[in-house]
This record gives structure tokens, sequence and C-alpha cells, in this order.
């Protein structure tokens, strides 16, 4: 998939749309609902990490040869605060939300985190590792 260079706004879908169509997704009445894929609050070793995925809709990748990275995970909180993953779809999104959690809650690290070390820096992956 090759995106020209300008296309920065896609649905959930994965459809480009224009600035007002994301505007009115992101801001409308239901634009929390739209927007949030997932977000809970989980303990890891005594901190509270806040752990949201959600639709962004501008591409973050950066890359024309790369479906668009339109959904990100952060977390909040406890040494990862600030962490992100992104993704092409809503189920990677989803999929990733479930990891990063289900990864908290037994004391390891985000699964877009590698090494085990907290430096921060931005994974920009997508669930199967194709970034």
């Amino acid at each position: 998939m090759k995106i020209p260079y300008g296309e920065l706004f896609w649905d959930r879908k994965g459809d480009l749309i224009d600035i007002t169509q994301w505007g009115s997704l992101r801001h409308g009445k239901d634009g929390l609902a739209y927007v949030r894929i997932g977000r809970e609050t989980v303990n890891f070793l005594g901190d509270d990490i806040d752990v949201s995925t959600v639709w962004i809709g501008i591409n973050h990748g950066w890359n024309p040869d790369r479906p668009p990275l339109i959904f990100e995970t952060m977390c909040f909180g406890g040494p990862f605060d600030g962490e992100c993953a992104r993704y092409s779809t809503e189920e990677e999104a989803e999929a990733g939300h479930r990891q990063t959690v289900e990864n908290l809650r037994r004391g390891e690290p985000p699964w877009f985190i590698d090494d085990g070390a907290f430096p921060s820096r931005e994974a920009n992956v997508n669930v199967e590792g194709d970034s």
C-alpha cells in the first residue's frame, strides 16, 4: 500500500477522510465513544498504570509504503509512563491493549518493550511486530 504524502486522516475502518470528517468523529457528540478502544488501570508492582487505547485517526507512521498507524496504546504512570505502541487496524489495537494489560498484571513490561529496560521511547509496532 503506497500512501501519498498528505493523506493524514483516516476513520476507524481505515478509510481515508478529510480533516472536517476527522474533527466531527473526534469531537462530535459521540466523540469519546468513537475514539476509545479500551482503558484500564492496572497495578504493576505497586504502581497504578492507566492503559489507554484510542483511535487517533492521524497517520503517525510516516512511511508511504506501510499502512497508516491510526490507533495507539499508551501507558500513563509508573515506570512505563508515556510508552506507546501504534497500530493500523482496530483489531490490532484491541489485541495490543489486551496484551499490554495482561503483561502488566503478570508483573511484566508491556509487550512492545522488548528489552525489559524502561527507557522512554516510542514503539511504533503492531501486534505482529510489522513496523
